[in-house]
């Protein structure tokens, strides 16, 4: 479900816990709760041969100023796509959109065909695909949160546990290292 679905899902009464990744607490309604569980960096995701994939330092986003990008679309609310558009627009530029994904292995794999590159949570470079690189963002700004939702009225045992076990395990941050695919 996508961010939008799984808030309504809570109010509606027909989702118990929902996940939801933004670079902030989002806003929700009175009768949800949000805890957060992991902050990410933001990595950007470079196909084989790649001139910046053989940096070994931070990129600023102002280098990515003219390539094209794959992303996810912003109706899926992962909260990452206005959240690179905003980090481009600071670095005075508006980033060409070449495709959209819904997943972020298929970002991942369209980017090893040279599509263009991508941003996406340092957490997701598990994705391995041959000869792409994962670069770390030089904007300290460049992080995204995952949350867990609540509804806030009420919360059975199992919910409960499944809270504290989720906020008991979670990392609060991840180093991000060059990573080789």
């Amino acid at each position: 479900m996508t961010t939008g679905q799984q808030l309504t899902a809570m109010i509606e009464r027909r989702l118990d816990i929902g996940f939801i990744r933004s670079p902030k607490k989002p806003a929700t309604a009175p009768s949800v709760k949000v805890l957060h569980l992991v902050e990410d960096p933001l990595v950007v995701v470079l196909p084989p041969g790649h001139p910046l994939g053989k940096q070994r330092v931070p990129i600023s986003i102002s280098f990515l100023a003219g390539e094209p990008f794959v992303m996810h679309p912003r109706e899926i609310g992962t909260g990452v796509y206005d959240q690179v558009i905003e980090l481009c627009q600071r670095a005075g530029f508006m980033p060409h959109v070449a495709q959209e994904a819904r997943e972020t292995p298929t970002i991942v794999g369209l980017v090893a065909t040279g599509l263009g590159v991508g941003i996406v949570p340092a957490s997701l470079r598990s994705v391995k695909v041959k000869g792409v690189r994962y670069r770390p963002l030089e904007e300290k700004e460049a992080r995204s949160s995952m949350w867990l939702v609540l509804r806030a009225d009420r919360s059975s045992p199992q919910e409960a546990m499944f809270a504290t076990l989720a906020q008991k395990h979670s990392i609060r941050s991840l180093k991000v290292g060059v990573v080789e695919a």
